[in-house]
């Protein structure tokens, strides 16, 4: 079973991958004038790698003001994706004691990218987008407020879905959330999430449009002792996702590729609830300060259903047909992880100079994936002895590369960061 998560290929491994960039990317800004960097291996193999890099500069005065210029970008070069993607963004704060507000703005584009699932190849000429943000902490009577909202949109370059020519386009994605904070220990929170994704033809003809949606909330208990070297937090939470596409591949919008249909309409859409809870525990020593996370999230009911409907141009059969693209039941797909982090305390070099050196490590486990990987495949047919036409062939046993997993393991989640405060 262990050997089995690791040699996984595609795209479960993939969603893996964005999930260890988002546990490893942040990156805290020190006081004063502080630059940092750091980057890692996000999934290894010994055919290709997804890594990643961050730097930045951040500058403070007091306690009264903030601001920070980041750079992020994760590449791939794994057989089955080739991509890379980067952004860039600013963040400011103010802080007038009990009223608090932010902003935030980037720029996100990405290069050229290949992704092979099974037998199929998905190619895009690349994206640019951007993403704005702001926030508002109010302190009244012990308890902090904070509403918060991001806008962000892309667009994305000519592309290739294997059975049809198109191209995603996110008009709009916006995040909404409010969270209520008592003490330092207790906070509370709802958020809200909606995406307006449309496939679009190569010529900008609409194909396809879909509606997503997610509402969560959370509860976090924070527990940090003055003058104690430890600390820890634990979170739960759960969350409620909507998700709807409709549209038309027709004649007209696809030209001779859509041969030999009439038109191929699709519909389909997801709904799922998820669970989550994790903490983590820090331990400040004398020379290293040590962190230690763990958490767990699981899909606890819900369905990905999608279904077309088509006719067949002339001599090639005239009737119309239904057909059931797709039909998974989400219920009991998850994920389980942990992280540990070591950090220098404090490495002091002249008069104003603090260095910060850092390793990070994330081990992960994840299942009910492997639904996924028949989607887009030809179904085998049924029926017959076996030995007899009909009959699937029966899957020889995976050879496990020992060396490969060991490294694979080693090397998948590993991060540094160095950060330098003046």
């Amino acid at each position: 079973m262990f050997a089995e998560f690791f040699n996984r290929r595609g795209g479960p491994v993939f969603l893996w991958g964005l999930f260890l960039l988002s546990a490893a990317a942040a990156s805290p800004s020190g006081l004063g004038l502080g630059l940092g960097g750091q980057g890692g291996i996000l999934l290894y193999r010994d055919d290709g790698q997804i890594t990643f890099w961050s730097g930045g500069a951040s500058y403070s005065r007091g306690a009264s003001f903030e601001s920070g210029l980041s750079v992020v970008k994760t590449g791939s070069d794994m057989p089955w994706l080739s991509t890379g993607i980067s952004s860039v963004g600013y963040s400011a704060g103010l802080n007038f004691k009990t009223v608090r507000p932010k902003v935030a703005a980037g720029l996100i584009s990405a290069s050229e990218t290949k992704i092979l699932w099974g037998d199929a190849v998905v190619k895009s000429d690349g994206a640019g987008g951007f993403y704005a943000g702001a926030s508002l902490g109010v302190d009244a009577r012990g308890v902090e407020i904070e509403p918060s909202f991001i806008f962000a949109k892309a667009r994305f370059g000519p592309g290739d879905f294997y059975t049809f020519y198109g191209k995603p386009d996110i008009r709009a994605f916006i995040h909404a959330g409010l969270s209520a904070e008592y003490e330092k220990k207790h906070k509370a929170g709802f958020t809200y999430d909606a995406m307006s994704l449309d496939i679009r033809g190569n010529t900008d003809s609409l194909l396809f449009e879909s509606g997503n949606y997610c509402a969560g909330a959370y509860y976090k208990y924070t527990f940090a002792p003055p003058r104690k070297p430890f600390d820890f937090y634990v979170v739960s939470g759960v969350n409620y996702a909507l998700f709807s596409i409709g549209g038309a591949l027709t004649a007209a919008n696809q030209q001779y590729t859509l041969f030999p249909y009439a038109f191929y309409d699709v519909t389909g859409g997801t709904e799922a609830v998820i669970g989550y809870a994790g903490g983590s525990v820090g331990v400040a020593g004398k020379y290293f300060s040590h962190s230690l996370t763990a958490g767990a999230g699981n899909v606890f009911g819900g369905k990905l259903r999608a279904d077309a409907r088509y006719r067949h141009r002339k001599f090639y059969g005239d009737d119309e047909a239904t057909e059931e693209l797709v039909n998974i039941n989400l219920a009991g797909t998850g994920i389980v992880f942990s992280a540990y982090s070591i950090e220098t305390r404090r490495l002091i070099i002249g008069d104003r100079f603090n260095v910060y050196f850092g390793l990070r490590k994330i081990l992960g486990y994840y299942w009910g994936m492997d639904k996924f990987a028949d989607i887009g495949k030809p179904k085998e047919p049924s029926g017959g002895e076996p030995g007899e036409p009909g009959e699937p062939a029966a899957a020889s046993p995976e050879v496990v590369d020992w060396g490969s997993l060991i490294k694979t393991v080693l090397f998948s989640g590993l991060s540094g960061e160095l950060r330098v405060n003046f």
